[in-house]
C-alpha cells in the first residue's frame, strides 16, 4: 500500500525501525487451505488456546459462545478452546472449564455449532494442572495434586502427592474428556503439557521426587497412559 507523494510510513519503536508498506513476502500461504488429520482448516490463522474468564460455573456458556463466534465470524481458519479440566482437582480457578461429565457435553456442541457455521475447526484443550492451583469458589485455596509434595513458587501451593487410584482416574479423565468433546461435534483435542500440568510434572526432576521404580509402581509410565 502507497502513501501520496510516494513516501512510506515508518515508525521507531525501542530503536528499531518499522516500514509498514513493506510487503508481507514471507506470509504467502497465510490464507492457504491446511490439512490437520481429518480436517480442512480455511487459512492458516489461529486462535490459540487462552483464559477468558468468561465461564462462571464450569461450563460453556453464551458469553463465551459469542466470544468466540466473534473471531470465526471474522474469518479464523482454527480456534482451540481454553483449557477443560479432566478431573476434579483440575479446577485450578473458578472460571475454568471442566468436562468430567456428561452434562457438559450441551455447552461444547453450541460453541462447535457456532463456529462450524462460519467454516472454522474448533478445537479443545484438556488440563491438568497439578500443583499449580490459583483458587477456588468463595476465594479459599484448593487442596493441590501433584507427583510429589514440592511447594508451587507462583501461589506458594505444598500440593498433596499423588495416590495411584487419583492417577488412574485422571488417566481415564483425558480419554472420557475427549470422548465428550468428539461427543459434541469439536474436530480435535489438544493435551496441555506446559511447565505446571500435571504429565509435565512426573517427569520434571525439580518437582517430582519419585524414583523409576516408584514411578513405575504408581503407574506414571507411558504405556499405562
Amino acid at each position: 500500500m502507497g502513501m501520496p507523494n510516494g513516501s512510506r510510513k515508518r515508525a521507531t519503536r525501542r530503536g528499531i525501525c518499522f516500514d509498514y508498506n513493506w510487503r508481507m513476502t514471507s506470509f504467502t500461504h497465510l490464507f492457504e487451505p491446511l490439512r490437520i488429520r481429518g480436517c480442512t482448516l480455511n487459512n492458516r490463522i489461529m486462535s490459540s488456546g487462552h483464559d477468558t474468564t468468561l465461564p462462571v460455573d464450569g461450563t460453556v456458556n453464551a458469553e463465551l459462545v459469542a466470544y468466540q463466534e466473534a473471531r470465526a465470524r471474522g474469518g479464523v481458519g482454527l480456534i482451540v478452546l481454553q483449557v477443560s479440566g479432566v478431573h476434579e482437582t483440575a479446577r485450578y480457578t473458578n472460571h475454568v472449564l471442566m468436562a468430567t461429565d456428561d452434562s457438559s457435553i450441551a455447552g461444547y456442541r453450541s460453541v462447535a455449532e457456532a463456529v462450524h457455521r462460519h467454516g472454522t475447526v474448533l478445537f479443545g484443550q484438556l488440563f491438568h494442572p497439578g500443583r499449580e492451583i490459583a483458587e477456588a469458589d468463595g476465594g479459599l485455596l484448593s487442596v493441590a495434586y501433584a507427583p510429589s509434595s514440592v511447594p508451587n513458587e507462583r501461589f506458594h501451593v505444598m500440593p498433596r502427592p499423588l495416590k495411584r487410584a487419583m492417577i488412574e482416574a485422571i488417566v481415564h479423565g483425558y480419554g472420557d474428556a475427549a470422548r465428550r468433546m468428539q461427543a459434541a461435534g469439536l474436530d480435535g483435542v489438544e493435551i496441555v503439557h506446559h511447565l505446571v500440568a500435571v504429565i509435565s510434572l512426573t517427569l520434571c526432576a525439580i518437582a517430582s521426587m519419585l524414583t523409576s521404580s516408584e514411578a513405575q509402581w504408581e503407574g506414571l509410565q507411558h504405556e499405562d497412559a
